[in-house]
């Protein structure tokens, strides 16, 4: 999902995972089914003690979403709507520049001047709107 005409302010605001699992399955019904599949299939202790996790379904839906951004981001890095959110939650949840520099690596997150840019268009769209 491209960020390219999405603003800062509507990513940290008003834009939500649950926005991003929409798209996928619309736009990716195979890969998002094949990767649910996958996530939520019984494994080796739930067929042995017959039983089967709780909201398993629930659980997978984040790391579905995170797993195929991670692919797109790969492929088109224009395409950073979750890396910018992801980008801008770890520095604002205190995390040191190296490490927001090893999640971009990874494909889960921008990188730590990308979020610094970000968040400095954040501090002057916030000027405007007071």
């Amino acid at each position: 999902m491209s960020a390219a005409g999405i603003s800062v302010p509507f990513l940290t605001s008003e834009f939500g995972l649950d926005q991003i699992q929409n798209s996928y399955e619309t736009l990716l019904p195979c890969f998002t089914s094949l990767l649910s599949s996958v996530l939520t299939a019984k494994n080796d202790y739930e067929r042995k003690k017959n039983t089967e996790k709780i909201d398993k379904d629930v659980m997978a839906v984040p790391v579905v979403v995170t797993i195929i951004s991670m692919c797109i981001f790969f492929r088109n890095l224009a395409t950073n709507a979750f890396q910018i959110v992801m980008g801008l939650f770890l520095s604002s949840s205190g995390v040191g520049w190296h490490a927001i520099d090893i999640f971009n690596h990874m494909g889960i997150s921008v990188s730590y001047q990308t979020v610094q840019h970000s968040l400095d268009y954040l501090t002057v769209d916030a000027k405007k709107r007071a």
